[in-house]
């Protein structure tokens, strides 16, 4: 089965949908994709990879998103967040819930956490100067580390650019895109058949039949 590294703004996407679905609200568009990425999830058509540092990540911007939700229903505007970080914070009850929801993710993901060495450091060194965030590149090389066959994101800087997956040896990809080469793995899966307990090409089948011919005329000679 696929094994992905989902990034945190997917997980993200995921707590968005979960909250809209709770509050009996329709899903936006924008969220349509990672709605679909999200039925295929729970319904384990692929494997999610999380180390102790998507944990951490994912953990830290559930609890700003949680607060700054708690900002705009006390009155204040983005522009106030500054003053309302003084007077407001999450009350115990609130953290539980943030911290339960992010366990749910965890616990249905392989949880797998590879060291970062020096080689690696001085990777996230060249790239920081670029303008890369360093918990971008430290979950690319956790999916690179735990041989994920994908790193999906929504972040454009990092999808759209095929040399930052040359650099990492890993497919960075898009939600939409994911599930457009999940689409075409099922149909090519579709395209074989068993053939004396082994999965064959419909294409190789008529060499294999050919094959098997040629031994039996063999035989008879």
């Amino acid at each position: 089965m696929i094994k992905v590294m989902l990034d945190t703004c997917v997980l993200v996407d995921f707590f968005l949908i979960y909250s809209k679905e709770d509050k009996k609200q329709k899903i936006p568009e924008h969220l349509k994709y990672s709605e679909k990425l999200l039925r295929l999830y729970e319904s384990a058509k692929f494997f999610n990879v999380m180390s102790a540092w998507n944990k951490l990540e994912l953990r830290n911007v559930a609890m700003n998103i949680k607060l700054e939700q708690k900002f705009i229903e006390s009155g204040y505007s983005t522009r106030e967040f500054g003053y309302a970080r003084r007077d407001i914070d999450l009350e115990t009850e609130e953290k539980k819930l943030v911290n339960q929801a992010v366990f749910d993710i965890w616990k249905y993901s392989i949880r797998e956490t590879k060291d970062i060495d020096k080689t690696n450091f001085m990777v996230i060194e060249n790239l920081s100067k670029k303008g890369f965030g360093f918990m971008d590149l430290i979950l690319i090389i956790q999916a690179k580390k735990n041989e994920c066959d994908f790193f999906i994101t929504r972040d454009k800087k990092l999808k759209d650019l095929d040399w930052l997956s040359k650099q990492f040896n890993i497919n960075i990809v898009g939600v939409k895109e994911f599930l457009s080469k999940l689409k075409k793995e099922k149909k090519l899966k579709k395209m074989y058949i068993s053939i004396e307990g082994k999965p064959v090409s419909v294409e190789n089948i008529s060499d294999i039949i050919k094959s098997k011919s040629s031994k039996r005329t063999n035989k008879k000679s």
